[in-house]
């Protein structure tokens, strides 16, 4: 789940979740 991140690196969240830029 990303708070204010684009829906488009989904893919890359479920792989490894990364911080709001």
């Amino acid at each position: 789940m990303h708070q204010g991140e684009e829906p488009c690196e989904d893919a890359l969240w479920n792989i490894e979740p990364q911080p709001i830029k």
